[in-house]
């Protein structure tokens, strides 16, 4: 992040985090609120309230005037903490039940009177939680390398899928999971 840009916005008593998120004191709140935000551009405003400058976009030639050479320095945002996820945390955190698999297997016994037997895409099912026995779609890179899958409910009667509240959601991101894996806080997947 610019210098230059942070200490203008810091003599019109801007505070300015490390992701370029500008905060003003509020003298009614009596605390710092969030006002803006560094872009590309210059300066977006939310705030109504914010001289010398107008709510809305304000580029870098409204901030420094015409005189003022100025080049951009793209805002550098630190990643939290990373984790790869393998083929082998999805195994050992699942299991081979889940509700879709269970509709299919019975639908070809009674459709095509045969027995289902095999599981060509590894499709597993949730273990415990929220999620138990929820359907996990896996996501394999062109390495064959083992990315997140995508844990969605279905309805074990009929196969169709469930869309009520919270009916699917990312396997790096189910807390059962991450616990069983030992990840406590929050993290960014990591893109391979």
């Amino acid at each position: 992040m610019n210098g230059d840009l942070i200490t203008k916005l810091q003599s019109y008593n801007f505070k300015v985090t490390e992701k370029g998120i500008i905060s003003k004191y509020s003298q009614r709140a009596r605390r710092y609120e969030v006002a803006g935000q560094i872009n590309e551009a210059g300066v977006y405003f939310h705030a109504q309230n914010v001289p010398p400058f107008k709510q809305g976009q304000n580029t870098l030639k409204d901030i420094f005037g015409d005189n003022t050479s100025y080049t951009y320095t793209p805002i550098q945002i630190k990643k939290e903490i990373e984790h790869s996820f393998s083929f082998e945390d999805y195994k050992t955190t699942t299991q081979s039940k889940n509700h879709f698999s269970i509709y299919l297997k019975r639908f070809h016994r009674e459709a095509l009177n045969s027995e289902l037997n095999s599981n060509l895409y590894d499709v597993r099912g949730g273990k415990e939680g929220y999620f138990k026995d929820a359907t996990l779609f896996p996501y394999i890179n062109f390495n064959d390398e083992f990315i997140t899958a995508k844990i969605v409910k279905y309805n074990s009667n009929t196969g169709k899928r469930l869309k009520e509240n919270f009916s699917n959601t990312w396997f790096h991101s189910e807390k059962t999971i991450k616990n069983e894996l030992g990840i406590k806080s929050y993290f960014r997947l990591i893109n391979t």
